[in-house]
């Protein structure tokens, strides 16, 4: 059940091409944790280790469904064994500082946005959304109308499978609107008709010669609202996020979208903007 069929099928066959070949052979019940901790072994980056355990698991979970695995999954076992250790700290993703954001945006603008990379990007520092919502941006998710311009996302293309709704302010919506004309399908286009590329945003980036990820652009934003007084609450729903434990959550219906716009789109849309357009 794939989130991202093309993506996510052709990043899981060359993670076990690459790093599970010396054991594809074996049946899945042959393969030991001595097996997979001589795999692990030899992956030096501890995130890539991280991510192939957890899809080994994911096989290994599909095999004991199926009554193909029968003395427990080898990978939660070993994953057992390193709970105990020290996990070095979270290496967070470089981000541009908020007050640096309108400067970068103005060349990028100066450099002209259609549908393209340089659009994508355009939106994701206006919006905070993540890379690949606004990469797989489609003109049916958009409401252009100038009185109230927004953006809903539908649940499927989103982290946690709930829809969420944007609001576009001004600069946001002349973004959508130079990618035009409005037409059916995606809004931002590779050369060849598909969807931009993750590669693609990073290297409008590189061309500008921003020290940055894309990704960053969400602490961007983040850092602005805790420094402009705006509720925690409404900071984390612009980005998609819960807050609050799960009783809370189940009664916290309102998605704060006019709030948001009030306290958060509008007033870092024209920061960020400035006098770009």
């Amino acid at each position: 059940d794939w989130k991202n069929p093309g993506t996510d099928l052709r990043s899981w066959r060359a993670d076990l091409r690459t790093h599970l070949k010396d054991i594809a052979p074996l049946p899945v019940e042959a393969v030991t944790v001595e097996h997979l901790r001589e795999v692990m072994d030899r992956v030096a980056s501890r995130a890539t280790r991280d991510k192939i355990l957890r899809r080994c698991g994911t096989v290994f979970a599909f095999a004991e469904a199926g009554e193909l695995l029968h003395h427990g999954n080898p990978a939660r076992k070993l994953r057992a064994t390193w709970s105990g250790l020290k996990r070095p700290g979270a290496v967070h993703r470089k981000a541009l500082p908020y007050a640096e954001v309108p400067a970068l945006f103005a060349r990028l603008v100066a450099g002209g946005t259609g549908g393209d990379a340089r659009g994508a990007l355009a939106l994701v520092v206006l919006t905070a959304v993540r890379s690949g919502e606004a990469r797989g941006a489609r003109w049916e998710e958009f409401d252009l109308r100038e009185e109230a311009p927004a953006w809903t996302i539908p649940g499927e293309r989103m982290k946690d499978g709930r829809e969420h709704r944007v609001a576009l302010c001004e600069a946001a919506f002349a973004v959508v609107r130079r990618a035009g004309p409005r037409r059916a399908g995606l809004v931002f286009r590779s050369p060849r008709g598909r969807e931009v590329s993750g590669k693609a945003l990073r290297q409008v980036l590189a061309d500008l010669g921003v020290d940055a990820t894309v990704h960053g652009f969400r602490s961007s934003l983040r850092d602005w609202c805790a420094e402009h007084g705006v509720a925690r609450e409404c900071a984390e729903s612009c980005l998609a996020h819960r807050t609050g434990n799960s009783v809370e959550q189940a009664y916290a219906r309102s998605d704060l979208y006019e709030r948001r716009k009030a306290e958060v789109t509008d007033p870092y849309g024209a920061f960020v903007a400035g006098g770009a357009r």
